[in-house]
């Protein structure tokens, strides 16, 4: 009854000292060198300002650039891969045409160079009688004799038999220097892998399996009459290298066939088939040897 009798400025005096009390109040808490957080409903406390990170930010954050960190490495070591594998290719690829020129370059120079058991050396031909009388002049001497004692001692068809047996005493045995089978090939020619050396050289391919169990093909070769050789890999890296001769028909007009081994001691093939296999890719290069057979020469 009271507040309820007190007039309007009486009340209005009364405000005004409660919101100077609380001003007041507010002042001193200010004031403090540490002042006292303000509390709220539910009993929680104000935070006014983070200083840091918490620890799961940080794992988080760690995870985040340990896992880029990865990719960039894995795409980085892809890329070098990718670069050396280019540069293997080009450097087989490579090997494999200059290879491939050397054999052509020497197959084509081949030389059909034929040997006798006494060491004549001529090129298959017709006129090998007459260089096996120049390169053995005792033998030549005998074979004339031979020839003059059959005319004289017996009937005429015997003593031109007699000579000719004299001839072939001369130049022995021919056999070309020509050897070849499915996993080796011997030829003469006039081509030599290094250069700068006079002469026929005697080349001789064969094929081997390296350490990883692939096949490589190596050529050595030397002067005829010289026994010193070198050797160098041509090719490697293949499942299976081969050689292939061919061989004419014994009647004109005749097929020829190709052979794997040639037995003929006295002539060489017309052309050299090279077989090659790398996985599903099988290449085969043909070679023709150019040189004639018409023209002999002393050796």
């Amino acid at each position: 009854m009271k507040l309820i009798a007190m007039s309007r400025r009486e009340r209005k005096k009364l405000q005004v000292r409660g919101a100077q009390a609380t001003g007041s109040e507010g002042q001193q808490s200010w004031g403090h060198p540490h002042p006292l957080p303000s509390p709220l409903r539910g009993g929680g406390i104000r935070v006014r300002g983070r200083l840091g990170f918490t620890l799961l930010e940080l794992m988080i954050s760690i995870s985040m650039l340990v896992i880029i960190i990865v990719i960039i490495s894995g795409a980085m070591r892809l890329a070098s891969r990718s670069i050396a594998d280019g540069e293997r290719k080009i450097e087989a690829l490579e090997r494999l045409r200059t290879s491939f020129s050397i054999i052509n370059a020497q197959i084509q120079s081949g030389m059909p160079l034929m040997y006798s058991d006494q060491g004549g050396l001529s090129l298959q031909g017709t006129q090998g009688p007459q260089q096996g009388v120049q390169q053995g002049a005792k033998p030549g001497v005998q074979g004339a004799q031979g020839t003059q004692q059959g005319a004289q001692q017996s009937t005429p068809q015997q003593g031109p038999q007699q000579g000719v047996q004299g001839t072939q005493g001369v130049l022995g045995t021919q056999k070309s220097y020509f050897k070849g089978d499915g996993k080796s090939l011997q030829l003469s020619t006039n081509y030599s892998i290094w250069g700068g050396q006079k002469g026929y050289v005697l080349v001789t391919y064969r094929v081997d399996t390296d350490r990883s169990g692939k096949r490589a093909l190596y050529a050595s070769e030397h002067i005829i009459g010289i026994e010193a050789s070198r050797e160098t890999k041509l090719l490697e890296g293949f499942d299976d290298i081969g050689f292939e001769y061919f061989e004419k028909g014994l009647v004109v007009g005749e097929p020829g066939t190709w052979v794997q081994q040639w037995t003929n001691d006295t002539a060489t093939p017309s052309k050299i088939r090279l077989y090659l296999l790398s996985g599903s890719k099988e290449r085969r290069m043909v070679l023709p040897i150019r040189a004639s057979a018409q023209t002999a020469a002393g050796g």
